[in-house]
Order: structure tokens, then C-alpha cells, then sequence
């Protein structure tokens, strides 16, 4: 074989990969959150298309919910990041052995299935 069709080949095993690759991270779910000084600031959760619906994203503005709801909303949060994972970044500023500032964030990416699917269907049924 020649060094042409080699380089064709590579070429089309790249696009394929990459196709399937961008449709992969088309299923994924993402949630990130920052905290603080105690205090949720910032929470996001985009959910993929599914379900014949289009991809919608959820946020502490857009989601109008009670106390209980909030707590099924933790929870779920908390169990997709037990099942895919949660990177974690944090700033203390201290002063004379106190804390005067902390800002914790979070972000999780998993598959639409499992906890990603619970949480994805929970949050589409607070936006109704």
C-alpha cells in the first residue's frame, strides 16, 4: 500500500472517531456548582436531547422550586457525583487562624443513564 492511501485511511478513521467521539459527549450530562462562604451560589445542570425533547439546562434562577424539592435536587446531584465523579477546586483566604473568604467549585460529567438520567428527568419535571 502507499504512503497516499495510508494517509487517506488515518484521514478517515480520524473523522470517524471524532464523529462518534462528538456524539459520545452529545449523551453527556454536566453539573457544576460553587459555594460560598457557605452559601450555593451557582448551580447549572445541561441535560442532552432525549426522550424526542431538545437539550435544556436547569439553574438555581430557572428552576422555581420548594424545600423539598431543593433536598430531592441535592440528592440526586450528590449520587450523580457519586457515580461519575466530581472535580473539585477550592480558594480559602485565611486571616490570623479564620477563614474570610471560601469559594468551592464543582463540576461532574457522566452518561445520560443511571443517576445522570434521574436527575436529567427531575429536573424536566420541575421546569413543567
Amino acid at each position: 500500500m502507499n504512503s497516499q492511501k495510508l494517509i487517506l485511511i488515518a484521514i478517515i478513521f480520524s473523522f470517524i472517531s471524532i464523529l462518534g467521539m462528538s456524539k459520545a459527549n452529545a449523551q453527556k450530562v454536566m453539573v457544576t456548582s460553587t459555594v460560598q462562604n457557605g452559601v450555593l451560589t451557582l448551580f447549572n445542570c445541561g441535560c442532552p436531547s432525549y426522550d424526542g425533547d431538545p437539550a435544556f439546562a436547569g439553574s438555581i434562577e430557572n428552576l422555581d422550586m420548594s424545600e423539598r424539592e431543593m433536598e430531592k435536587l441535592l440528592e440526586l446531584v450528590t449520587e450523580f457525583e457519586r457515580e461519575n465523579g466530581v472535580h473539585v477546586s477550592s480558594k480559602t483566604q485565611v486571616r490570623n487562624a479564620q477563614t474570610v473568604k471560601d469559594k468551592i467549585k464543582t463540576t461532574a460529567t457522566g452518561p445520560l443513564s443511571g443517576a445522570g438520567k434521574k436527575l436529567c428527568d427531575f429536573i424536566k419535571s420541575v421546569r413543567e
